[in-house]
C-alpha cells in the first residue's frame, strides 16, 4: 500500500471537496441534523478557496497517487495547550478506503510531520458522539487532557481535547 501525505495545492480543490463532502456525511449522518449536510455542501467549493500554492496547514492523503483524504495541522488555537504542540483538525478519508488501516498510516504520517516541525505533542478535538473517531485517537495513542467546549453544527455538540506526546 503507498499511502503518501502532501500540501494541497489549488489543483487539488474538486477533490477535497468531494473527500470531505463523502465522509463528513458517512461519519455524521448519525451525529449532525441532515440539514446541515445541505447547507455545508453547497458552501464546500468557497470554503477550499484559500488553498494556494503557499499553503502550509492543509494536507492531502494519496494512495497510488489519487486523493483519498484530507486533513490539516497547525499551530493550536488553544493558549493553554503551549508551543511545543500541533493542532490536528480531523482526517477525512474518502468512505470508499474505510477500514483498511489507512487511517492508522495517514495518522502515523501526521506525526512524522509534526515531529519534524520540532513539536513534541499533538491535539484534537472530538465530538463526545464520534465513536469512530475516539476509537482512532485512543487506538493512536491519544488521552483526554480534561478541557472541553461546545460547537453549534446545526445543534449543539459537546466536544472534549484528546492529547499525544510524540
Amino acid at each position: 500500500m503507498n499511502i503518501t501525505i502532501r500540501l494541497a495545492l489549488p489543483a487539488d480543490i474538486p477533490d477535497i471537496v468531494n473527500v470531505v463532502t463523502q465522509s463528513f456525511e458517512t461519519l455524521f449522518k448519525d451525529i449532525l441534523p441532515d440539514k446541515y449536510f445541505a447547507e455545508t455542501n453547497a458552501k464546500y467549493p468557497a470554503l477550499f478557496n484559500f488553498i494556494t500554492n503557499e499553503n502550509t496547514t492543509h494536507y492531502v492523503v494519496q494512495k497510488d497517487n489519487i486523493i483519498i483524504g484530507v486533513t490539516c495541522i497547525m499551530p493550536p488555537q488553544d493558549e493553554d495547550i503551549g508551543d511545543n504542540c500541533y493542532e490536528f483538525h480531523g482526517l477525512h478519508l474518502h468512505p470508499d478506503y474505510f477500514g483498511q488501516s489507512i487511517d492508522i498510516t495517514t495518522m502515523n504520517l501526521i506525526f512524522d510531520l509534526i515531529r519534524n516541525l520540532g513539536k513534541t505533542s499533538i491535539c484534537v478535538w472530538v465530538y463526545d458522539k464520534n465513536i469512530h473517531f475516539i476509537e482512532l485517537y485512543e487506538k493512536c495513542g491519544f488521552v483526554a487532557d480534561g478541557k472541553t467546549k461546545t460547537f453549534d453544527a446545526g445543534e449543539i455538540l459537546d466536544a472534549y481535547r484528546m492529547k499525544k506526546n510524540l
